[in-house]
Parts: C-alpha cells; structure tokens; sequence
C-alpha cells in the first residue's frame, strides 16, 4: 500500500511538474529525466530597458497613425459629383447630386471647394452646404489665392474681380460689399484679361490684356499686375501692333519673375507642339527665354518650396509619349540641367515639400507615333518615379504592370505620394503609395467619367478629376507655394478704374495685295 502511495505521489508530482512547465512554455524532455528551468523575477535595470523598448515601439505607432491621419482631404468626381473622403480610409461624402460637375479645387484653408457645372462656376463651403453660383466667372480664369480664402476671376472680359466667397449671396450674385477688389479696364473698346496668376505671397495679381476686336488680331497687348494695396502696373508691353501671342504661366516661386510663353504669329498649331518659355523681371527688363519649347499643361512645372528652382519638362511635339526629360532651370541664373536621359519619356514633375526631391512620370520613349495601339501601349508602362533634386538616386515608386500611374503629388509630410491610375479597361483610380517605397493603397475606387486614354496626345488633365487638401502644410490641393499671408488691409470693395494707354491701330488694308508668303502644312495626324 505505502508502495502504491509513493508512486500515485510521485505521478501526482510528473503531472503538476508538466502542466508548470507547459504553463510556462518550458520544454519537457522524456527520455527518463525531467529538464525543469526555473524562471527568476527580472531585475530593475531589465525592466526599465523593456519598459522603454516597448514605449519606443508604441510611440512609433502612434507617429504612423497621427501621420496617416494627418493626410488631409481629398475632393474627386464620381458619377459627374464631386465627392469628398478624409485620407487614407475616410467615408466618402457626395457634395452634389446632379452628375453635372468636374473641376473641384480647395480654397487654402480647406473650408471652400470650387467646381464647376459645364460652363459655371460654383462655390460651396466643404461640406456641401451653401452651394451657389458665382455669376459672369468662367472655369478657365477663376482661381484661389495661394494664401487666403480668395477667389479671383474675370467678369465678363475686362473685369478682373477678387471676392470672399462667405460673403456671397445665396443667388450668387456680385453685389457691392463682398468684392475685395475689382479692378475694370474701361475706355478701349473689346479689351480683354486673360490668364490671371496670383504671386506665391498672395500680395499681387498677374494678367495678360488684350485689346482688339473678337477674332482677329490684337491691337494691343501686354502683362501687367495689380498689387492689393498700390493698384495696376503695366510691365511689359511690345511694340503695337503685336506680332505675337503672349500667354502668362505664373510666377516664379521667389516672386521677382512672371513665366510666360510667347506664340509667335498667334498660332495655335505652334502652341499645340510647344512654345519657348520666358521670364519676365516684375521689377523692370525684356524678357529673357529660358527654355526652347515647353508644352502649356498646368502639371508640366512645379516650383521649388526653396525658392529657388523650377523643374521643367521640355521637349518640342505634342505628343507627351516622346521627347520629353525634365530639367531644372535656375530662377536667379537661368541655368538649365537636364535631370533625364533621352531614352525615356519623362515628365509632370512635382518638388517634394522640403524641395529634396522630384517625383515624377517616366515611361520608355516609343518615337515619334501619332496614336494608335503603339502609343496606347507605350503610355501603359508609364510609372511613378522620385529623384534627388539633383537627378540621382532615380528609383521606381510603381512597378504594377497592369496600370498606367500619373500625376504624382507630395503629402505635406512628404512621407507619401498621391497619383492617378488606369487600367487596361481604362478605369480610373487613386492611390497612395509611401514615398520610401511600399504597396500602393487605393484610396479612391474610381473615377468618374473616366478620361480617354488618349487625352491630349497623351496627357490627361487629372486635376479636372480630383485635389488634394493636406491638413497640415495648410495649402491647397495642387501644390501652390507656401507664403507669409498678405498684409492685414482694408480695401475698398469699389472698382479700381484704369484707362490703357490708347494703341496704334493697325494699318489698313493695301489696295495692292502683299507677295503671297506660303507656309508648308503640317503632316496629317492620324489618332
């Protein structure tokens, strides 16, 4: 008996050993002994290091969060309305309900989205309420401040108007009280303002003036600027009658300079393959080229946050799938450095937020085709890349074969980047990638209508689909320059009146007809 206790003692004992040890993760090795491993209570010095890795550790995920959290948002067109979504995983949000809108854009703050219904404009608050149309505004000249909730159009022709949009009415009517400023070109009959541009400090407004009758060729023209607090200045006007076209950019990022292009004999055929770029000195001068042909898209050149720098895509031809490398031009020398080979087809060129780096657009160049499958399949294996400010370190952010990725844009961290994408059934999507490299996220599921494949020669105009408000650079969607605000001024919501200088007319017409100069026609091309 006290033999048989021994042994059920001695089994109670194996068993309580093996659930301690299997408790305790401990191995148990049967080969007729028992390896039992006692565990010791850590002293302080290993607990506090635990203590601080585990705080390491928690602190980076919460850094990750509040990062990704702080993405801002991003208004898009799904269905003809414009939609709303907080990045990366908000809930997306319907603004209008009647399929007819495109074009949304943030006012700086993030309170205000403009868009646009066919041919008007409309202003509502970015929830959707308070929607209303901002008369006599057309969606070509109407844009936001870089620095405050100011929106600037041209009313009627020659009208160049800064309003407050929480002051419109709710009919959207431009009564008086509510316009910052308005400055009227009166006297001259058929003047027109064109391509309006806000300097980067939001201090003075830049236009073209074109004087002449509606269809023929100008009488006079000229690029001048209305400063907020001193009034109009003419900068530069050629000679009467002009002999070409001249069309503004913007500003350079330093605010010393106006980028223009000029047309030479106004001719659209020319301007669709390219125009030389030009830059004006706001303090007084000629203009002086800077780059041999630039095509005129809004995305083909983004300025440095330095100041500094402009990054360009050059190359003459329409055609967006050949002879295009991104360069950098020099504001104060004028300096140019390409930052891409020859072998590829490189642009939409975009600074990140501390100006080190360029993200960019490239895809193997594929010659000069005029459309078709071979240029449909070389705009396929378009990818988004980033460089070193320098031009090296070039490395893929994208590699997915079965999308054609574009319109890359920086979060104001520069931790990510936002692009475009369609795939082989030409639907359109947005995703969001870590600018280190990673897994794109898609964050919008679509777009819609989808674009054309085509475009324009191959380039699409992704800001009439979607923009990006990003919280915490406190800037608008598409990538404007940071600025010290403009002076606290009261302006007088009267017009500002001013009379141009009267031009020379342009001769009449000799009864003896001039020698007939032929011009050689451009090769059909075929899409």
């Amino acid at each position: 008996m006290k033999g048989k206790s021994v042994l059920a003692l001695s089994g109670l004992l194996v068993a309580a050993l093996a659930v301690v040890v299997a408790c305790n993760g401990r191995m148990i090795n049967v080969r007729g002994t028992f390896d039992v491993r006692i565990e010791t209570t850590p002293g302080p010095e290993a607990t506090q290091a635990a203590l601080e890795a585990e705080n390491a550790r928690l602190a980076t995920q919460v850094a990750e969060l509040e990062t990704r959290s702080n993405l801002g948002r991003l208004a898009y067109v799904h269905g003809g309305d414009v939609w709303v979504k907080r990045l990366p995983d908000g809930e997306p949000q319907p603004l209008t309900e009647d399929g007819r809108n495109a074009g949304p854009r943030w006012s700086p703050s993030g309170d205000w989205l403009t868009f646009h219904k066919e041919d008007e404009v409309w202003v509502m608050r970015a929830d959707g309420t308070g929607a209303r149309r901002v008369a006599a505004a057309s969606s070509q000249d109407t844009i936001w401040s870089p620095v405050a909730d100011r929106l600037t159009y041209v009313a009627g022709r020659s009208s160049l108007r800064v309003i407050e949009p929480d002051a419109l009415g709710d009919t959207g009517s431009d009564g008086e009280g509510h316009v910052v400023l308005q400055l009227v070109i009166e006297e001259q009959p058929f003047t027109t303002i064109q391509y309006p541009a806000w300097s980067p400090d939001g201090r003075r407004l830049a236009y073209v003036m074109r004087i002449g009758q509606p269809g023929a060729l100008p009488d006079h023209l000229s690029i001048g600027y209305v400063d907020l607090e001193a009034g109009p200045r003419e900068l530069y006007a050629p000679p009467t009658p002009p002999q070409d076209g001249l069309t503004l950019a913007g500003w350079t990022p330093d605010g010393q300079s106006l980028l223009l292009w000029r047309d030479p004999m106004f001719s659209a055929s020319a301007a669709a393959d390219g125009l030389p770029l030009l830059r004006l000195p706001v303090d007084g001068g000629e203009p002086v080229e800077v780059a041999v042909s630039t095509l005129l898209h809004s995305d083909f050149w983004s300025s440095s946050p330095t100041g500094q720098q402009v990054a360009l895509t050059v190359g003459a031809g329409r055609e967006s799938w050949t002879n295009k490398r991104i360069a950098l031009l020099g504001v104060e020398t004028a300096g140019r450095e390409y930052l891409t080979g020859e072998t590829v087809a490189a642009f939409s060129p975009a600074f990140s937020p501390d100006g080190g780096q360029i993200a960019y657009v490239a895809a193997p160049d594929v010659g000069h085709v005029w459309g078709g499958d071979e240029a449909k399949a070389g705009a396929a294996q378009r990818r988004i890349w980033v460089m070193n400010a320098d031009g090296s370190d070039q490395r893929p952010l994208t590699d997915a074969p079965t999308y054609r990725d574009e319109r890359p844009l920086w979060s104001a961290d520069g931790a990510h980047v936002l692009f475009a994408r369609m795939d082989e059934e030409g639907r359109a999507s947005v995703w969001l990638v870590d600018a280190a490299g990673g897994p794109p996220e898609r964050v919008v599921e679509e777009l819609t209508p989808a674009p054309e494949w085509f475009g324009y020669y191959g380039h699409i105009a992704w800001g009439e689909l979607f923009d990006w408000w990003r919280d915490s650079a406190g800037q608008p969607g598409d990538g404007a320059c940071d600025a010290t605000p403009p002076p606290t001024v009261t302006l007088t919501p009267t017009p500002t009146q001013w009379f141009p200088p009267t031009p020379t007319p342009r001769p009449p017409a000799s009864a003896t007809p001039a020698p007939a100069t032929f011009i050689e026609p451009l090769p059909a091309r075929p899409i």
